[in-house]
């Protein structure tokens, strides 16, 4: 019912969609560094994983390059900002 309303929309305005592109009846998808399904929007967990088995960050170039992936990640941490203070 609502894939029907979602293709009729994107037809009206002129999009299309490439079907090998599309994933349908999945209960669960990583789509854009997050799994969502289910009612839920949960983080992707290889790359949780891939942060906790990073090395530790010397040069500043490496540490700006860890703060934004975890920023990336913020909402799913209470107390971001108080646990990355210096």
């Amino acid at each position: 019912m609502h894939l029907d309303y979602v293709l009729n929309d994107l037809e009206t305005f002129g999009f299309s969609v490439k079907l090998k592109k599309c994933s349908f009846a999945f209960p669960e998808i990583t789509f854009l560094g997050h799994r969502i399904g289910g009612g839920k929007r949960l983080p992707d967990s290889d790359k949780i994983l891939a942060i906790k088995q990073s090395k530790r960050q010397i040069t500043k170039k490496d540490v700006k390059s860890v703060l934004e992936l975890m920023g990336f990640y913020r909402s799913y941490t209470p107390n971001y900002a108080k646990k990355l203070s210096p």
